[in-house]
């Protein structure tokens, strides 16, 4: 009696776990119920703002609104399978279940439907088969660079036909058959591809997204993703012995007797500093890091996390231990990867048949080889300034605290709202007490403070301006005096391209308070440093002119490059934009000209350079009606300029009708103007001799005014 009710009980039970939901599945289950009240069968999506990308997103990014740091809306699109009817709330109609050919056409990858026409694919992908296609978007393939994208189509029955075939595969596998690090066989010379799966829901094919799965098809199965594939053939190791930008990491993985191990099969993360971010270390850490391998083998595993993290599955920031036994922290910040909050991926996703290897511009170094790397004058020196000579507890530690360490350094201690730092770093987790001590653990190493913000302004040589401009308005003892400030100091970049008549102006305005007002906005009292500042929202410092100083990830929509400078009297930040509080007049209406010319030209030069800055919004502005008459009354004083003005007209010449009252004994001047064939070039010269005269000039523009 017992044996047909086994049987029974795995034909119940079987079935189920076929049909278990994978992680994707469950994402698109969840954003189909957070946008229920849209109808029947539709899905909400979070898309990053002023770009194109959308996720099914988990409860973290949903309720944070964020999607790698940057700010995401919910967008709501119909759940894959399912389609619109006119005049019917939601989603309620099944989609159309074609061959695959047409199915390419229901998912909108038409482009990848119009390669399939000119390579021939077409007919097999209409015909019988089971097939599963990764079908790469019309973005995908408008991102492909035009050399590649030309190659292809320029050869198309080898090239494009078999780039076709690499993305399919001979079988139906839905989302829930790509499990993680599975490997699955393509329709190309039976080349593998490597399928991720992770737990927030991304599911990759070497580290391409899917964006849009599981659209069944008559004979297989469409999923669309967001990069063209290629092929993938060598093994880390490979890949570290034929580039030329990692010919020193290559040498240290050998010497550290690791080669072997990245030529063998696996699933790695490499992080790989570049031939510059090694030489950046200086040629006597680099010879003591050589010179015992066990160091130098702990410095390659530091750089390896035994798992693959394709860059478009990390949408936040994770903890992972690497193979050396820390841990790194691996984030995001827009298209960037973030390692330990820093960006320093110079080229991410370099597929492996072991793994994936993302280049980066900084060596990440271990406790051991920070140790290594240091000779002992230094290493003793940094350890006697993070000892107290009394022991101190956590909760003894309160604000404007000043602690002396056993090498005689004073440690001053600021508390945040949600953080409390000494110098420059903030405690983490893991504060303990002993019977003779207590253990604090910070983010970095302790610097403390040696010199004034001036000597650190003055010694750095990129703030000359600043310290003149703080001479001219009599505040340069306000960098020199003891107390806790914190200044926020333009670098010389922050004037470049200003001519020296516009730089002199800031000298000579004749108003002094104004030249204070600017200068004293960037400085607030009080030592706020960058771990201090709470993340995604706006920190207000009230600014020793009087108004608030804005501080998020840019301040004022100034990127901060450096940070956290200790000084005796305070901490520097160093920005490269001049800070203006534009709702205070600076007195000086030249002045003020000229701080609006140094904000735009800061504003063009950044945007030329595709720094991160906020959005700008273009506004024109029609003024219907008659135009108005404006009068100027220019008053010349002094010797008279004599000034050569060049004017080229380009195109049809435009007719402008001027009128001009010269009040006192008229003068009689005599124009003559002659426009023949082509504009030509005018040259005017005007020379006013004699007594200056005081015009009033009138000038009626027709037409309408158009305010850009």
């Amino acid at each position: 009696m017992k044996l047909p009710f086994v049987a029974a009980f795995a034909l119940l039970v079987f079935p189920a776990l076929g049909n278990a939901e994978s992680a994707y599945d469950k994402i698109v289950s969840h954003s189909r119920i957070r946008a229920k009240k849209e109808g029947p069968n539709v899905c909400a999506l979070q898309q990053v703002q002023g770009t194109k990308k959308k996720y099914f997103s988990t409860c973290r990014n949903w309720y944070r609104k964020m999607i790698c740091g940057k700010q995401a809306t919910a967008v709501y699109e119909c759940c894959p399978g399912y389609t619109k009817l006119d005049g019917m709330q939601g989603c309620p109609a099944v989609a159309p279940v074609d061959h695959v050919y047409n199915t390419l056409g229901l998912v909108k990858a038409t482009s990848t439907q119009k390669y399939s026409d000119i390579s021939k694919l077409r007919p097999e992908i209409e015909g019988p088969g089971s097939f599963t296609f990764f079908a790469p978007s019309n973005e995908a393939w408008e991102a492909l660079d035009e050399e590649t994208r030309s190659a292809l189509i320029s050869n198309v029955n080898i090239e494009l036909y078999n780039a076709l075939h690499y993305h399919m595969v001979n079988k139906r596998l839905l989302t829930k058959d790509l499990k993680n690090n599975r490997k699955v066989t393509s329709m190309y010379n039976d080349l593998g591809l490597y399928i991720n799966h992770y737990s927030n829901g991304v599911v990759t094919v070497n580290c391409a997204r899917i964006i849009y799965g599981n659209q069944v098809a008559t004979n297989g199965v469409v999923h669309v993703i967001d990069r063209v594939i290629s092929a993938v053939g060598n093994t880390i190791r490979d890949v570290l012995e034929v580039d030329d930008d990692l010919t020193t990491l290559s040498d240290m993985a050998q010497t550290a007797g690791l080669t072997e191990m990245l030529g063998q099969p696996g699933h790695y993360t490499l992080f790989a500093p570049t031939n510059d971010a090694f030489d950046s270390l200086g040629g006597d850490v680099l010879e003591r890091l050589q010179s015992d391998k066990e160091i130098l083998g702990g410095l390659v595993k530091f750089h390896l996390l035994d798992s693959i993290q394709c860059a478009e599955a990390i949408l936040a920031g994770s903890s992972y231990v690497t193979m050396e036994g820390n841990t790194i922290e691996i984030g995001c910040d827009g298209d960037s990867i973030t390692v330990n909050g820093v960006k320093m991926v110079l080229k991410k996703d370099i597929v492996t048949t072991n793994g994936v290897i993302h280049l980066i511009e900084k060596v990440l170094m271990p406790d051991s080889a920070e140790v290594k790397a240091m000779d002992q004058r230094s290493l003793k020196f940094i350890l006697e300034n993070h000892i107290l000579k009394t022991k101190v507890t956590l909760g003894q530690l309160y604000n404007g605290q000043r602690l002396e360490t056993i090498g005689g350094k004073i440690l001053r201690v600021f508390i945040y709202r949600a953080a409390v730092c000494i110098e420059n770093s903030c405690l983490i987790r893991g504060s303990r007490e002993g019977s003779n001590g207590a253990l604090h653990l910070t983010k970095t190493l302790l610097k403390p403070a040696e010199k004034t913000m001036f000597e650190i302004l003055k010694a750095n040589g990129s703030f000359k301006i600043f310290l003149s401009l703080m001479e001219a308005a009599g505040l340069t003892d306000l960098l020199k005096q003891e107390g806790d400030f914190t200044l926020f100091a333009p670098s010389d970049m922050a004037f470049a391209g200003l001519n020296e008549l516009t730089t002199r102006m800031l000298f000579i305005s004749g108003d002094v308070q104004a030249l204070r007002n600017i200068l004293l906005y960037h400085i607030t009292n009080g030592i706020f440093i960058g771990d201090g500042m709470e993340p995604r929202v706006t920190n207000l410092f009230k600014s020793i002119q009087g108004t608030n100083l804005k501080v998020t990830l840019v301040m004022n929509s100034v990127l901060v490059p450096e940070s956290d400078q200790m000084a005796t009297n305070g901490v520097v930040h160093f920005v490269n934009h001049l800070l203006y509080p534009e709702d205070v007049p600076v007195g000086n209406q030249e002045l003020q000209m000229l701080l609006r010319r140094i904000i735009t030209y800061m504003q063009i030069r950044v945007l030329y350079q595709n720094l991160t800055f906020p959005s700008m919004t273009k506004v024109t502005r029609v003024i219907q009606g008659q135009p108005s008459v404006t009068k100027v009354t220019r008053v010349i004083e002094g010797q008279p300029s004599i000034t050569k003005v060049t004017r080229v007209i380009e195109g049809e010449p435009s007719i402008t009708k001027v009128t001009r009252v010269i009040e006192g004994e008229p003068s009689i001047t005599k124009v003559t103007r002659v426009i023949e064939g082509e504009p030509s070039i005018t040259k005017v010269t005007r020379v006013i001799e004699g007594e200056p005269i005081i015009s009033k000039v009138t000038r009626v523009v027709q037409g309408k005014y158009v305010l850009v």
